[in-house]
């Protein structure tokens, strides 16, 4: 957790505290890690009702012709780089696959870090989540060229990356889900449209 003041935490126009990422500032292009060698370029494409979403990337540390790509998708909690870019001693999770030859993406899914907020009475579900993963897909492929990518789901993520993959086989070649809600709710195992409020005034 930050150690910053609450109070002293600048907003974003509409009174929401904006929590700093690894002490550096997010800007459109780029935020520069420690490292000159990890980069993070912020891209923002458009999901199928035109919401604005944030994609992250990091390149490979060895350039490849065609690289492994991997697409990470946050849980319910946090967004996608307090989760996959935090900074353990000298590394992150996405610095790790970088170093380990990956093409790695993250996907803030509305309401989520710098992606666009839904309207307020909108409670988001995986079945609505996942167009904005769908959004991040195709730009991946348009990207990097390649059919399909290796996806990382973790908790409430994980219930959107299998619905991903139950949608559209075809993009996945490799599934992950980390922590997912195994035991579901109350013994149930829940549906993967299973209704989840994003914390979009947070997060």
């Amino acid at each position: 957790a930050s150690n910053t003041p609450t109070s002293a935490l600048p907003t974003d126009g509409e009174g929401v505290k904006q929590m700093p990422i690894n002490n550096v500032a997010l800007s459109p292009q780029e935020v520069s890690m420690d490292s000159e060698l990890y980069k993070i370029l912020h891209h923002r494409i458009h999901s199928k009702d035109g919401l604005e979403i944030s994609v992250y990337e990091m390149k490979p540390e060895q350039a490849v012709a065609h690289p492994k790509v991997l697409l990470l998708l946050h849980s319910a909690t946090f967004s996608s780089l307090p989760e996959y870019n935090l900074r353990t001693k000298d590394y992150s999770l996405m610095e790790y696959f970088a170093k380990m030859g990956y093409s790695v993406f993250a996907v803030d899914v509305r309401g989520y870090g710098t992606s666009q907020k839904p309207p307020a009475d909108i409670w988001v579900t995986a079945d609505i989540a996942v167009h904005d993963v769908h959004a991040a897909v195709q730009f991946i492929q348009e990207q990097v060229g390649v059919n399909s990518v290796h996806l990382l789901g973790w908790s409430w993520g994980s219930q959107v990356a299998g619905l991903f993959a139950q949608t559209w086989p075809q993009f996945v070649s490799k599934l992950i889900l980390y922590a997912p809600f195994w035991h579901g709710v109350n013994g149930e195992v829940p549906e993967p449209t299973m209704t989840r409020r994003l914390n979009s005034e947070q997060n």
